[in-house]
């Protein structure tokens, strides 16, 4: 009887609503939005303007509630940081015309229900939901930015996800997930831009083989999982447009650095810290044209390093076993390195004679743990052979079938190239065993002969941020507080995230607003983010490590420079989000700016402390949503969103006219060139 009362309530409410405005939802729908506000403390909000006012129809009134063009479906739901707290309910399943809803930066816990299969664009992160993922959200056909970040899901991805094909973006970082790494996503999704599944417990390793390349992935993050095996050599014909690669904290990851990543022209980042990784690193690496940061720490490289130099600003060697002598580069390395010496002592031989095939060992001090130590005959012809590591002061290799004669005996990489002075002098007793045809190349650093060793993501590992300058002083930018006629000019915020595509609007929009009556506004931007010291930026971002460089080089734009030259160069780097921050430099020189200025700007510190002042700032303002204004420190918009106050850039240059008026107590007969 009391279902069949609030039914009738309902249909009621629904006619209501009918003879008020053109449209109307279903009672399933309004249902569905009652579950949501009890099962949330909707009482508790922060913002909850009509919701459970069943005399107003939901559609435009109910804060954060979006409709088709008819009013008659909910087709979006935006209550991010709006202190929902409890859990999902089962009916929001009901929202069958639902495209797109953000309740990321909430409370929610429990499970994560079962959802529309209408769904385009969904954000939970920064919630306390754990369990499984949904099979249903894997049955979205049109599914494209899934963004659950932060929260303590713990199962396999669901086999369901295999049948999508249209994701964008998939975004995971920083829950509890197991199972093997898909490589179904990468085969399936010929749209994927983003991957990050940073700080979970997947397993496996990294996909060698595809139908066809990924033409579209740019970020990859698989940091801090289990994964294991090597990088495949063909890694970078799998994915020709990586713009960073994050594997960091996969401690059996093992092998080298393929030096086929060096092919990878767009690679900005690339950072295998704390792994099981060795061998030398490939030359080429360190000659690559965009890479900014090349993070290889606390891993067991070793070896010589080039004496090439690099073009890389941020390189992280720490931690590793290089040996002497290190090239003049590493000199101006922010993050020193040290290298090993080899004091060899003696040789354990057989009256001065040994045959071919036989262990001999060598005695020294500071002999280091890895597999790029060999040992190095000189004779007739040049032959190196792989050394076992057993102490620190012991060594042994077994000597060539085929040398011949009185040869001289020392230790070398696997080039070749001596690591002590001092030689050893003996013969082989069976020289008739030499063959030209048993000659072979010097052996590549394939072989470990240490122990695996789990590297953990502490205090103690050296970060990027630890190379900066300890002398952080920044010049304010220079922003007059009064326009040119004397009057106190509108301060005017802007948060956002440099790859955001409604960023990219919203400072397309303001280009031409800010040449019209920039001089009546300060325009200040903003970045999102979290702190994140594991990365190399020492943050994280929606859209990976190369989007907060893109931040720092705007940040540092807009205090080197005046608002117009900021939004300038933003405009430029945003005509292909794709190239961002390759095109930083470029962008520099197009619009007037000193492409050195930016550069040292970001890779001295300047744009680092920029952007985790801004970070700092939007957490003050409680800004989640990329973009958000704000005008005179009153919250104004969230674009493409809601609640926004404007529905049309013009209404943004009103709004800074009118405010503008106001707090200089212009008159109704006086007005602004420029303003409407």
């Amino acid at each position: 009887m009391k279902e069949q009362k609030n039914i009738i309530k309902y249909i009621t409410i629904i006619l209501l609503i009918a003879n008020i405005s053109l449209g109307y939802i279903p009672v399933q729908e309004l249902k569905a939005l009652e579950d949501l506000y009890n099962s949330t403390n909707g009482l508790n909000w922060k913002n909850s303007t009509n919701w459970m006012n069943l005399e107003l129809n939901p559609c435009g009134n109910w804060f954060g509630v979006e409709c088709d063009s008819e009013n008659t479906h909910v087709s979006g739901l935006f209550l991010s940081n709006n202190n929902l707290t409890g859990q999902l309910p089962e009916s929001f399943s009901d929202f069958s015309f639902l495209t797109e809803f953000d309740f990321g930066h909430n409370n929610l816990n429990g499970k994560f229900p079962e959802v529309p299969n209408t769904l385009i664009a969904i954000s939970l992160r920064e919630n306390k939901l754990s369990g499984a993922l949904p099979d249903s959200l894997g049955l979205c056909e049109n599914i494209s930015f899934i963004h659950l970040d932060f929260n303590s899901f713990d199962s396999e991805i669901p086999e369901t996800f295999s049948k999508c094909s249209n994701i964008i973006v998939f975004s995971l970082t920083n829950n509890s997930l197991t199972g093997n790494l898909p490589v179904w996503l990468f085969e399936n999704n010929k749209q994927l831009s983003t991957l990050m599944f940073g700080g979970n417990s997947l397993t496996g390793s990294l996909p060698d083989e595809l139908s066809e390349p990924l033409l579209s992935l740019h970020v990859l993050d698989l940091s801090g999982n289990q994964l294991s095996g090597k990088i495949p050599d063909n890694f970078n014909s799998l994915f020709p447009n990586l713009h960073e690669l994050n594997l960091f904290g996969n401690s059996a990851l093992e092998g080298e650095i393929p030096s086929t990543l060096s092919t990878l022209s767009s690679l900005v980042i690339l950072d295998v810290h704390s792994n099981n990784m060795g061998n030398e690193i490939p030359s080429e690496l360190f000659l690559m044209k965009n890479l900014d940061y090349l993070c290889l720490q606390n891993n067991h490289f070793s070896g010589h390093l080039p004496d090439t130099g690099s073009n890389t600003p941020i390189i992280d060697l720490s931690n590793n076993i290089f040996f002497c002598p290190l090239p003049e580069w590493t000199n101006d390395l922010k993050i020193k390195i040290t290298c090993q010496n080899i004091d060899l002592l003696s040789i354990v031989l057989k009256q001065g004679t040994v045959a071919g095939g036989t262990t001999i060992t060598l005695y020294g001090e500071g002999i280091p743990n890895t597999s790029c130590l060999h040992c190095l005959f000189v004779g007739d012809l040049n032959v190196t052979v792989p050394a076992a590591f057993i102490t620190t002061h012991k060594v042994a290799c077994i000597t060539p079938a085929h040398a011949a004669g009185t040869v001289k005996l020392t230790l070398s990489d696997a080039e070749g190239v001596p690591v002590t002075d001092n030689f050893f002098d003996f013969t082989f007793v069976d020289p008739n065993s030499f063959s030209q045809k048993k000659q072979s190349n010097s052996p590549k650093c394939g072989t470990t002969f240490f122990s695996p060793h789990i590297h953990n993501e502490d205090t103690s590992s050296a970060t990027v941020a630890d190379s900066l300058p300890e002398d952080h002083t920044l010049k304010s930018p220079r922003r007059e507080t009064l326009d040119s006629l004397g009057n106190t000019k509108v301060i005017v915020n802007i948060f956002g995230e440099a790859l955001c595509p409604d960023f990219k609007s919203i400072e397309e929009i303001f280009l031409p607003i800010q040449e019209d009556i920039g001089d009546i506004f300060n325009l200040q931007i903003g970045f999102i983010g979290l702190d994140s010291p594991n990365y190399p930026t020492g943050f994280w971002s929606l859209h990976g490590q190369s989007e907060l460089i893109g931040d720092e080089y705007q940040a540092c734009a807009f205090l080197y420079y005046t608002a117009l030259q900021g939004l300038q160069f933003a405009d430029c780097m945003n005509k292909d989000q794709s190239l961002v921050p390759t095109n930083a430099l470029q962008c520099a020189s197009e619009t007037g700016l000193n492409p050195s200025v930016l550069f040292n700007c970001v890779f001295e510190g300047q744009g680092k402390q920029l952007v985790a002042q801004s970070i700092s700032d939007s957490i003050a303002f409680s800004v989640v949503w990329s973009p958000t204004i704000f005008i005179n420190d009153q919250f104004y918009c969230l674009w493409h969103s809601a609640p926004c106050k404007a529905s049309s850039p013009d209404d943004f240059k009103q709004a800074i006219c009118d405010a503008y008026y106001s707090i200089n107590n212009f008159s109704s007969s006086q007005s602004v060139k420029g303003c409407p």
